[in-house]
């Protein structure tokens, strides 16, 4: 049977502020809940919600199955610590558009060159990942999939697949299966299926449940749901 998500097009996003420019892509269903400003373009996997308030900045792509709690901070542009000072007025007449003190007035542009922050890669959030209230993930630190980040952690780097973190710095506290449990999980990656596939899954025993699906999938039974975005209008 074809468990294709492309036919449906349905998501929930009356708070969603875009930046200018900025294309949300979704794969539905999706549920934004209150207010998200989102300063960049951005790929949304289904049955992913996110609570607002938040604001999500240099993310390029959030998972598949994702639960985010309310005061997400997200990849936040970030200033320079080796110039003359940290403010923007160096570089940018945004944040004071308002007034006319720009005028005339000789900006240095932010270049890989001398700026090291250019240098780093968007930050991803993988499939299935948990955020709790009031986490900050910093520029270039990305999510691995199944990964737990605890109530108001701050993400200063990488976090590995299934690892639940937490704290200032936030650190890995333990894993959330055995080594060879996790394994499985990466090498089946179950959220390539919509969720009625996974119906009658033994959900509070992870081993049996991925015997399930691997047997669905060798009988053809479970199809994968290949990725369909649409752009939010």
């Amino acid at each position: 049977m074809d468990q294709s998500m492309s036919h449906i097009d349905e998501y929930s996003a009356p708070g969603v502020r875009p930046g200018k420019k900025v294309i949300v892509q979704y794969e539905a269903p999706v549920n934004l809940i209150g207010s998200i400003k989102i300063a960049n373009s951005i790929m949304i996997g289904a049955y992913t919600y996110i609570v607002g308030p938040a604001r999500i900045g240099n993310v390029r792509s959030i998972g598949r199955y994702c639960s985010i709690a309310p005061g997400l901070n997200a990849a936040p542009s970030d200033h320079p610590t080796n110039w003359l000072s940290t403010s923007p007025f160096q570089y940018s007449k945004k944040k004071f558009a308002f007034s006319n003190w720009h005028e005339g007035f000789h900006f240095t542009p932010r270049t890989t060159e001398n700026d090291p922050t250019r240098k780093l890669l968007p930050t991803t959030i993988g499939h299935d990942v948990w955020i709790g209230t009031g986490v900050t993930i910093l520029n270039g630190a990305s999510i691995g999939d199944g990964a737990i980040i605890a109530a108001g952690s701050v993400v200063t780097k990488s976090v590995p697949p299934y690892a639940i973190v937490a704290g200032v710095p936030a650190k890995v506290i333990r894993m959330r299966f055995p080594e060879n449990t996790i394994q499985q999980l990466l090498e089946t990656k179950w959220w390539r299926f919509d969720a009625k596939t996974l119906s009658g899954l033994p959900f509070d025993k992870p081993a049996q449940a991925l015997e399930v699906l691997e047997s669905r999938i060798a009988s053809g039974e479970a199809v994968e749901a290949p990725p369909a975005f649409k752009a939010m209008k």
